[in-house]
């Protein structure tokens, strides 16, 4: 297994007998109005300093950043441990009061290598659905059609509020995209978004607040985007952390070749 890092601070090749079986990996979060990605464009961000080291198996480094309602700094540790592994310590440490809809470290797999993907005691196909499975585990198996099978897995997390960790896979065009996420879990605030590509922001609260008291709608809205594939408009969570609390996810990534 052979691996490049861009120094721009994520994964851009991950070489499985000589073929690249990825897409650009990343870390991603939102506040209300705004969206972070480390390796794709973001929405509303503004990025205060960045600064990262590589070695041929390794990335360290810092990005900070502000969205509309918040601004944090996030920590990248990443490493081929042994020849099979691949560890990621990503740590966020909030440098004021900020919002967050999620934390994510994010993993991408060409679906052409891709046999089938294992999470939730569920056994998934490609068929473009872009439908979030998220399931509250701590691992998932992607099967390769040329043997063998990939496992990721989160080995430590700290998080803060209604924040919890879950996992999810989805079928993305010519992707399997998978999230390690840090997400709401029964909050207390609650938006309406609009979530494109182009416009990814929650609409004004004095507005979304009578939709989000009719339970049937507030249901019917609830992660629809994720839970429909792609949705335009959806309810979603938001979590407050304060100053000087941290969110933290540590993953795994292990390759499990054929045995003869």
């Amino acid at each position: 297994m052979e691996i490049k890092f861009s120094k721009e601070g994520f994964l851009e090749e991950l070489k499985i007998n000589k073929e690249n079986i990825i897409n650009s990996w990343g870390i991603e979060t939102s506040d209300s109005s705004g969206f972070f990605s480390l390796n794709e464009k973001g929405c509303r961000q503004k990025i205060i300093e960045k600064k990262f080291q590589k070695t041929k198996n390794k990335i360290k480094g810092h990005i900070e950043t502000k969205l509309p309602f918040s601004h944090w700094k996030i920590y990248v540790e990443e490493f081929q441990k042994t020849k099979n592994k691949i560890i990621r310590k990503n740590k966020l440490v909030c440098l004021e009061d900020s919002e967050f809809s999620d934390f994510v470290s994010r993993f991408r797999f060409k679906k052409d290598f891709i046999k089938n993907v294992e999470i939730g005691n569920k056994k998934l196909t490609h068929k473009k659905s872009n439908i979030y499975y998220q399931h509250p585990v701590k691992k998932v198996v992607l099967n390769l059609k040329s043997g063998g099978r990939i496992q990721i897995e989160l080995n430590n997390f700290k998080t803060i509020g209604e924040l919890k960790p879950v996992l999810y896979a989805r079928d993305f065009k010519e992707e399997w995209i998978i999230h390690v996420r840090l997400f709401p879990v029964n909050p207390k605030i609650k938006q309406i978004r609009i979530c494109r590509s182009w416009y990814n922001k929650a609409i004004p609260k004095k507005i979304a607040k009578p939709f989000l008291a009719i339970l049937p709608l507030r249901k019917f809205l609830w992660y629809r985007g994720e839970k429909k594939g792609g949705f335009p408009l959806g309810a979603y969570g938001l979590v407050l952390g304060k100053k000087g609390e941290i969110l933290n996810l540590e993953t795994e990534f292990t390759y499990f070749p054929l045995k003869n």
